[in-house]
C-alpha cells in the first residue's frame, strides 16, 4: 500500500498508512478507516451499468501494474521501496514458513524467472526432505501433508520433486520478462466501494502478498464474490452465474498479462503439489515413481 502512496501516478486507491512496525513479535499497522461496503458482499445488489462500470475501474487497477511499473528484481517491497524476499502466495505445505527460516534455498529477490523457478523447486524439495528424512518439523505437519494426498505417500511424492528438480538443473529455463507490481491476492473481498450510486472504488485491501512479479503472474483473475453456504440455493446458485458472467467480461476488458509460453506453464504447473499427486498415481508401478523422470 506505501508504494501505491508514493506513485500516485498508478491511481491505485489504498488506505493511507499512519504508521507501521515491521519488527518481529511487535509487527502492526495503523491505516485510515474506509466508510464503504465490500464488493463482494454487494455485488448482487448493484445495478448491471454499475457493475460493468465497477470491472472497468477493476480492470484499470490492473493494467496500471502491468504498464506503470517496472523492478529490476522479483520480490517484495519493503516499507522503504527496496527489494525484499518474496511473500508467495502458492499452495503452501502445513509447515513450510518454518523451513525456510532454516535458509536451505534463496527466498529471494530473484534476478531472473529461473532463479524463482529453482527456488520453488528447492523450497519442495527441502520441506519434505526435512519432513520425511531429517525430522526437524512436528509430526503434526507430516500426518496433515499425508491426508492432503489422494494417490501417493509422502515418499513418492519426494521422488517426484527430486526428479523435478535435477530436469531443471540440467535444462533450466531461460526466458526474460519484464517485472510489475502485483497484489496477489485481488478479489472481491480486498475491494472496498461506496456505499451510495453510483458505486466507485473507494479503495484496494490487504496487499500483503504483493510485490514484483514477472509479467506472466501478473494479477489477472479476479473472483467478484464467494456464495455464503448459509444462503438459500437460489441465490448460491445466481451468484456462481454472476460470478462467471463478470469473469469473463472481465477477461474481455483486460485480457491476459502476456502469452504463456509452454516451458513456463509446465514448470509453474509441475510444482504444485495437487498435480504432483495426481502425477505419481499415472506411473506404472509407485516403487519406481521416479521413472517419470
Amino acid at each position: 500500500m506505501l508504494y501505491c502512496q508514493r506513485h500516485p501516478d498508478l491511481n491505485i486507491p489504498t488506505p493511507t498508512i499512519y504508521a507501521y512496525s515491521c519488527m518481529h513479535g511487535s509487527e502492526f499497522i495503523a491505516m485510515e478507516y474506509i466508510d464503504g461496503d465490500t464488493l463482494s458482499d454487494v455485488w448482487l445488489d448493484i445495478p448491471e451499468g454499475e457493475k460493468e462500470d465497477i470491472i472497468n475501474q477493476i480492470a484499470e487497477v490492473m493494467r496500471s501494474m502491468r504498464t506503470k511499473t517496472s523492478f529490476h528484481t522479483m520480490g517484495g517491497i519493503s516499507p522503504d521501496g527496496s527489494a525484499c524476499p518474496l511473500v508467495d502466495g502458492i499452495d503452501d505445505g502445513a509447515g513450510e514458513v518454518l523451513v525456510e527460516s532454516f535458509g536451505l534455498y534463496n527466498t529471494g529477490p530473484y534476478k531472473s524467472v529461473r532463479e524463482y523457478l529453482q527456488a520453488v523447486l528447492d523450497r519442495r524439495y527441502h520441506y519434505l526432505d526435512q519432513m520425511l528424512h531429517k525430522g526437524t518439523l512436528p509430526a503434526k505437519f507430516k500426518e496433515e501433508m499425508s491426508n492432503s494426498f489422494s494417490y501417493s505417500t509422502l515418499e513418492e511424492i519426494f521422488e517426484l520433486v527430486k526428479c523435478l528438480r535435477e530436469k531443471f538443473k540440467a535444462n533450466p529455463y531461460d526466458r526474460k520478462y519484464p517485472f510489475v507490481l502485483r497484489h496477489g491476492d485481488l478479489h472481491g473481498r480486498n475491494v472496498i466501494v461506496s456505499r451510495s450510486s453510483p458505486r466507485r472504488i473507494l479503495g484496494i485491501i490487504d496487499w500483503d502478498f504483493s510485490g514484483s512479479h514477472a509479467l506472466p503472474f501478473a494479477d489477472s483473475d479476479f473472483e467478484l464474490a464467494y456464495p455464503e453456504s448459509d444462503q438459500d440455493t437460489n441465490k448460491r446458485v445466481k451468484q456462481a452465474e454472476e460470478l462467471q458472467d463478470s469473469g469473463l467480461l472481465l477477461d474481455r476488458v483486460i485480457g491476459e498479462p502476456c502469452s504463456w509460453d509452454a516451458k513456463l506453464k509446465y514448470w509453474t504447473t509441475s510444482t504444485k503439489f495437487y498435480i504432483l499427486d495426481f502425477e505419481a498415481a499415472t506411473t506404472s508401478g509407485k516403487s519406481v515413481v521416479s521413472s517419470v523422470c
